[in-house]
């Protein structure tokens, strides 16, 4: 049970086209990264999603404890995890976009 921190203060869920800075790899696996938007939170950034170009090694790209940026594109995949993209993040701030309000329909 993750009850009874103290501080009272429960991080808000997290949004569709919502960009997060500075959130730590957790795991580095050959089909992505697990990150953690804070802590009780990870999502999965796909390899596909991870860079612009192409991640050819994601183990020698990415370590764990790794800060990145990711931007949460989908709430809930297959099996019920939450979905990141590193390239979203990067793309939206090479554009000067943080906040995207274009509703994507699945």
């Amino acid at each position: 049970g993750g009850k009874g921190t103290g501080t009272g203060k429960r991080a808000p869920d997290p949004e569709v086209g919502k960009i997060y800075e500075d959130c730590e790899v957790m795991g580095v696996h050959p089909f992505g990264c697990f990150v953690a938007l804070y802590p009780g939170k990870e999502g999965l950034v796909h390899v596909s999603e991870l860079d612009i170009g192409r991640v050819s090694n994601v183990e020698e790209s990415f370590k764990v404890g790794d800060k990145i940026d990711v931007k949460v594109i989908s709430l809930k995949d297959q099996k019920g995890k939450l979905r990141l993209s590193r390239k979203a993040a990067l793309i939206d701030q090479e554009a000067g976009v943080s906040e995207v309000t274009s509703a994507q329909s699945e």
